[in-house]
């Protein structure tokens, strides 16, 4: 059965494999397939990353080149310097993913990495009544991801009364998205789970992490 798996800022689909190779594997034992996806914005420019490239020009330009030479230079939504809201291109997005699910599932759940996570949550919502003939996920796994700003509360909406079991992943030593902002998903769905770890902005690789998050999604052979 098959699971959509959402890259985050800076990140593709190849890259999101890399970094989920312990996790891809616990979900093939139960059964699932993970179809990694990458943001569908291309940032352009390295003053579209919010965070440090380096200590000197030389140093942040070398990075920017690495950067987009292997592809990473990925978001769901753009990064604008000194704007009072946060969000541009995101209604791209998610018209873009809707269409890929559209054209590409079903899928059974959904999963999602840091912006990934967040449009994963999004989706949860959303998909309902984007595509009401499509059965809502039965569960999502939210890695690192946070609450858009009230403008998007739209695509919220539901979240109440969603089927969907949702798990909510961060490490307690995050810097990039603060645990705080990451529970602030919980609170929106009732009967959310946390899961938390010692570590940083990452895919957990501890197996017992991992084995955590997997027992809450349960096999794919799981009746509803």
């Amino acid at each position: 059965m098959k699971v959509l798996y959402l890259g985050g800022f800076l990140q593709n689909a190849e890259r999101l494999r890399k970094r989920s190779q312990p996790l891809e594997a616990a979900m093939a034992r139960l059964g699932y397939e993970l179809d990694y996806v990458s943001p569908p914005l291309t940032i352009a420019s390295k003053e579209g990353v919010f965070t440090s490239l380096g200590r000197t020009d030389k140093e942040k330009e070398a990075k920017w080149q690495s950067i987009t030479a292997r592809g990473l230079n990925r978001c769901w939504w753009y990064y604008v310097p000194g704007a009072k809201t946060q969000g541009a291109g995101l209604e791209e997005s998610m018209a873009y993913i809707v269409d890929y699910i559209k054209k590409n599932g079903p899928y059974v759940g959904i999963m999602g990495f840091s912006q990934g996570s967040s449009v994963a949550a999004m989706l949860t919502c959303y998909l309902p009544r984007a595509l009401p003939d499509f059965t809502p996920f039965r569960f999502a796994v939210c890695i690192s991801g946070f609450k858009l700003g009230p403008e998007f509360a739209h695509y919220f909406e539901g979240s109440q009364t969603v089927p969907t079991k949702v798990v909510v992943v961060y490490g307690t030593m995050d810097f990039v998205v603060p645990a705080a902002g990451t529970q602030g998903l919980c609170k929106l769905f009732p009967g959310a789970t946390e899961v938390s770890w010692r570590g940083g902005h990452d895919v957990p690789q501890a197996t017992d992490i991992i084995d955590q998050v997997v027992s809450r999604v349960g096999s794919a052979d799981t009746k509803l």
